[in-house]
């Protein structure tokens, strides 16, 4: 199996590979990225957030949760996994898979 890589010469291939249609939005715009206590790395997405344990790559959209036009503009993963990030409009944590609004 081939590493996933977010660089520009593999993007288009990367894409396909790994995401259906609906996830090429701007996952190549990439605002930080976030390394978790397993060694997976989280990459901060206009949309969601995206995680990467070297092979697989995994979107967690928060369309999926019900906001639209939302810009991840900083991650952070905790000690324990679970991963925080701030949008323009709320903070948001991400446990077992699912989005939680944390603040206004």
């Amino acid at each position: 199996m081939e590493p996933c890589l977010l660089t520009a010469r593999r993007r288009s291939s990367f894409l396909s590979d790994n995401f259906d249609r609906r996830y090429t939005f701007q996952i190549n715009v990439v605002r930080q990225a976030a390394r978790a206590p397993d060694g997976d790395v989280w990459f901060a997405v206009h949309g969601g957030v995206v995680q990467c344990d070297g092979y697989t790559a995994e979107p967690y959209l928060y369309e999926d949760a019900g906001w639209q036009d939302q810009n991840t503009l900083s991650i952070y993963v905790a000690s324990s996994g679970i991963v925080y990030t701030v949008t323009k409009d709320f903070g948001l944590c991400l446990v077992d898979a699912e989005w939680v609004r944390l603040f206004d």
